[in-house]
């Protein structure tokens, strides 16, 4: 796959974790980052950018399934930025 296309899904999956914090898409970024720096053509400053946001998204998933958020949490993957509880029928 084109490195420009896996550069802007990894983009958009960091912005999905970082308004929802779900760890499968923080997983999903650092699967793509990881492809991008196994490039052999790609630039060494954004091998460099991409490993330290690797290793920052890392450390936020590890910290985050260490601590217990209780049921109103926003890192579930069942919405963007919505909480469990929030009831979304019309009414």
């Amino acid at each position: 796959m084109n490195t420009q296309y896996i550069l802007v899904s990894a983009l958009s999956y960091l912005l999905k974790y970082q308004e929802s914090g779900c760890a499968m898409a923080g997983e999903r970024v650092v699967l793509m980052l990881e492809a991008i720096i196994d490039n052999p053509d790609i630039a060494p400053e954004l091998k460099e950018l991409c490993g330290n946001t690797i290793d920052s998204i890392e450390a936020r998933i590890s910290r985050n399934k260490a601590i217990d958020t209780g049921p109103v949490a926003f890192r579930a993957c069942a919405g963007v930025g919505i909480p469990l509880y929030a009831d979304l029928s019309l009414r």
